[in-house]
């Protein structure tokens, strides 16, 4: 079991034997309780106060050679009430069968391997109400007693209880003035001891008969009395209860007096009620009238704040709905006139492409003229210039042939092929010009074309582009509707956002309440486990004064049977030393009668 609950308590741990669990699991189903129900369960005590086993104290005891003395016994403990009773100054040797050793402990190896004190042994059973068997030996003689196991509270609980649960148990309490007194237990015991050192307290630990103790004083009553006083008399009668308290404080004929008064004023009281109750009523059903016709009028009022808020809310609705038409119409318009600029724009880039398709249609037939004019020109004058190597050829010849004859005439009419040299040369410059306006006149309707080639380029991206705007305001008409999807989108998310916010809010305020529960329930815990830390430290110390007890009663026990047996040596040798001088008498006498004789 970890005490986890409690602040700085990682460490207070702690191992709860088995059989334990199985005796509170069986009370609380003897019980039959119904539903959740808080159950305390209470162990009864021997309420014996034992004695180590020595040869001295078993020397007191006559015989008995084993066991622990039990040397005082109280009336709350189970052992006083055993059957038949269990006196004092014997020896426990067993429980339940199970020997006991000097030391008060046994083993059962059914429960424990190690060794238990012989109280723990008394709980080695399957049933908390089972009675045990326990063996005491007095003067050689063994005897076997039935001890009750059940919790009786008539005969458990001692005169100054121990309060285990202070908020679950409730201490009835009386107030006089500024005084007020209750029953002592052994918690306020531990309080004056540990906090304020007050170690005469402990005594009443002890006490055969219950207590009552001041716990608060107030006022002026503050100047004679403190907390923690014993209230022994009450106008000069001896208390010891709540009972004897209230019966000292008011004795019986008072307590008549006082009834018959206080039965007059109830019934002169009773009187008076009646006569109030009538006009109470009268005045309760006029407040409810009030508050009926207030409620309405509230409700009234209500009612048509929130339909002027529904109807500026429509009329805002409205205003932005019929703005958002005409944004949405504007952009309808916008983008109709984008269609039909582009529409425009790509008829005039089409009719431009088809011009540039005319321009290219003539350019290439212009080319195609001007490719075979050049041919026919080429071939002309690849003509001429066969003709005119031919017609060489055939002058040389004739030149060659003729030279002979006269060099005159061949110099003349080389003079004349000269001539029509520089004619040909000449023609054949000419065509040479013609060939460079025929390919400069070739370029310009190539660049014409290429131009053309260029508008018609443009005209289609023009029209390209106006598919794009289309398609742009088919994307924007797209887009708007999703902008519409995702504006509904999102108020619908703020509506869920705000209602996920009101149950965490929800959820916050729950953890907080179970955190300031759980808080509450840690200090009940620390408080809890500071009171076991006072119930052990006083168990400590009562170990502690038992065991000084112990230890002082051994030696007591030790002294004084060494005591005895010196005296016993003494008397012994006493009397020897008698029956020697009656023996040395009686040989004197004999040996003086014989003399005599």
């Amino acid at each position: 079991f970890a005490k986890s609950a409690a602040p700085q308590a990682d460490s207070i741990n702690f191992v709860i034997p088995i059989w334990r669990v199985a005796h509170i699991m069986s009370v609380y189903q003897r019980g039959a309780l119904g539903g959740d129900t808080r159950v305390q369960v209470k162990f009864p005590t021997s309420g014996a106060v034992t004695v180590q086993g020595h040869p001295a104290v078993y020397a007191l005891t006559g015989g008995c050679k084993t066991g622990v003395l039990i040397s005082k016994l109280a009336d709350s403990g189970n052992f006083a009430h055993a059957s038949p009773p269990i006196p004092e100054r014997v020896m426990l040797t067993k429980v339940n069968g199970i020997e006991v050793d000097r030391f008060g402990m046994g083993r059962d190896a059914k429960f424990a391997e190690d060794k238990v004190g012989f109280e723990q042994m008394m709980f080695f059973q399957d049933q908390l109400t089972k009675p045990v068997q326990v063996e005491t030996c007095s003067r050689g003689v063994h005897t076997v007693h039935r001890v009750r196991m059940a919790w009786d509270p008539e005969v458990n609980q001692p005169a100054v209880p121990r309060v285990d649960e202070p908020l679950f148990e409730h201490q009835q309490y009386e107030m006089f003035g500024d005084i007020g007194v209750m029953p002592l237990t052994a918690n306020m015991v531990d309080v004056a001891t540990q906090q304020f050192h007050h170690t005469g307290t402990s005594r009443w630990l002890y006490e055969q008969k219950p207590k009552l103790v001041v716990n608060y004083v107030g006022g002026s009553a503050s100047a004679y009395l403190r907390p923690g006083a014993i209230v022994k008399r009450v106008n000069g009668k001896e208390v010891n209860t709540l009972e004897e308290y209230r019966e000292a404080m008011l004795p019986a004929a008072v307590l008549t007096k006082i009834q018959k008064v206080e039965d007059d004023a109830q019934n002169k009281e009773a009187v008076m009620k009646k006569l109030l109750k009538h006009r109470i009523d009268a005045l309760k059903e006029a407040m409810q009238t009030e508050s009926a016709a207030r409620l309405a009028a509230e409700r009234a009022q209500e009612e048509s704040a929130q339909r002027e808020k529904d109807l500026v809310l429509r009329r805002a609705q409205a205003a932005k709905k019929a703005e958002a038409e005409k944004k949405a119409t504007e952009k309808a318009r916008q983008a109709d006139e984008a269609r039909r600029a582009a529409r425009k724009e790509a008829e005039e880039k089409a009719r431009k492409e088809q011009e540039a398709k005319q321009a290219k249609l003539a350019a290439e037939k212009a080319r195609k003229a001007e490719e075979a004019r050049k041919a026919e020109a080429a071939r002309k004058v690849e003509e001429a210039r066969k003709a005119e190597e031919a017609r060489k050829a055939e002058e040389m010849q004739k030149a060659a042939k003729a030279a002979a004859a006269a060099k005159a005439e061949a110099a003349a009419k080389a003079a004349a092929a000269r001539k029509a040299e520089e004619a040909k040369r000449a023609e054949m410059a000419r065509a040479r010009a013609a060939q460079e306006e025929a390919d400069r006149k070739a370029a310009a309707a190539r660049q014409a074309a290429e131009a053309r080639i260029e508008k018609s380029r443009r005209a289609l991206e023009a029209k390209q582009a106006e598919e794009a705007a289309a398609r742009k305001v088919e994307e924007a008409k797209k887009r708007m509707l999703k902008a519409r999807e995702e504006m509904e989108r999102i108020k619908a998310e703020k509506a869920e956002l705000k209602a996920k916010a009101r149950k965490e809010a929800e959820q916050k305020a729950l953890r907080e309440a179970k955190a300031r529960e759980e808080e509450r329930k840690r200090e009940e815990a620390a408080a809890l486990a500071r009171e076991q830390e006072e119930q052990r430290e006083l168990a400590a110390a009562r170990a502690a004064a038992i065991e000084e007890a112990k230890q002082k009663a051994l030696e007591e026990a030790e002294a004084q049977a060494i005591a005895e047996a010196k005296q016993r040596a003494a008397q012994e040798a006493k009397a020897k030393a008698e029956a020697a001088a009656r023996a040395r008498a009686e040989a004197e006498a004999q040996a003086r009668a014989e003399e005599d004789k």
